[in-house]
């Protein structure tokens, strides 16, 4: 049961529901008009999503913040790692510069690390904000404009008898379970199926062999934040010159998004115009977990931290 916190001056952080923050949300990102929010990150209004907001003397909304825990895969020789997705970390224009999105923010740390979290993430700028609640760069993202990276694929193997289907389905979404059992990313349960067939501005394609058995698959566009990137693949390798087609067909700006590590090795080598990023911010609330992080920072990997 969530137990309200009185904050200096009056002003109330309690638990609310992700339906009261929509508005909030809504302008506070560039969400078209007549959209959502939620049209790009169904994860933040599902079950598991948790929402809280500090609130005035009047009871009105000042600011927001989310919460999605999960079970991270690092290798399928260690267990999973018990993580905490930040998002929609948001305050009314009127409130802003007033330090309620810090003290929202610590009280998410105190609450999740009481919980047993061993690593908060979120996607944002490395900003003073993030800074002070001691959040910092984790893992190295690559960013690829398809158009410079095709004579680059490692694997010549011919794709000659695929076939592809576009739209989501409970193929592809199986075979993304058993990649991350075996690899690396955070690991789904059956009931997260519904919420990923919700994404209102993601185009999925699945690779069919022969016998019509999925061997690739890729995910492009999500409006708000990744317009023009192939944001989640995987697959044989031959399957993926399939998926870049598709890609570069939708898009003439259209990006591939990996992990250094896998991207490197796709490719043989990262060509000069790569982007190289960190995957996310991260705040890490188990000491032992530095030296193990350090170990995989090439191969660290989130889709979007909202959930899939």
């Amino acid at each position: 049961m969530d137990t309200p916190v009185i904050h200096q001056g009056q002003l109330l952080s309690c638990a609310v529901a992700s339906g009261e923050v929509e508005w909030l949300l809504n302008q506070s990102f560039p969400v078209a008009s007549g959209a959502s929010f939620y049209d790009d990150f169904p994860a933040w209004q599902s079950a598991d999503a948790e929402w809280r907001a500090l609130r005035g003397a009047g009871g009105e909304l000042l600011t927001a913040a989310g919460c999605l825990i999960g079970d991270w895969n690092l290798s399928p020789t260690l267990p999973p790692l018990r993580v905490a997705r930040i998002g929609g970390v948001v305050t009314s224009s009127a409130h802003r510069g007033k330090g309620h999105a810090g003290r929202l923010m610590q009280e998410w740390i105190e609450l999740l690390g009481a919980r047993g979290v061993r690593l908060l993430v979120l996607w944002g700028f490395d900003s003073p904000l993030y800074q002070r609640l001691g959040f910092q760069p984790l893992g190295r993202q690559v960013r690829v404009p398809i158009a410079k990276c095709r004579a680059n694929l490692a694997a010549a193997a011919s794709s000659a008898g695929f076939s592809t289907l576009e739209g989501f389905s409970p193929e592809i979404f199986s075979f993304m379970q058993e990649r991350r059992r075996q690899g690396q990313g955070v690991l789904l349960s059956d009931a997260e199926f519904t919420v990923m067939a919700r994404h209102q501005n993601t185009r999925w394609l699945r690779v069919l062999d022969r016998n019509q058995s999925v061997v690739g698959y890729g995910a492009f566009g999500r409006g708000v934040d990744l317009g023009h990137q192939l944001h989640e693949w995987g697959g044989r390798p031959e399957a993926l010159s399939l998926i870049l087609d598709w890609a570069t067909g939708i898009s003439s700006e259209a990006e591939i998004m990996g992990s250094y590590a896998e991207l490197s090795s796709v490719l043989g080598r990262l060509p000069e115009e790569a982007v190289i990023e960190p995957v996310c911010l991260a705040r890490v609330l188990d000491d032992k977990l530095f030296s193990l992080l350090e170990r995989f920072e090439d191969s660290l990997w989130f889709w979007g931290l909202d959930g899939v």
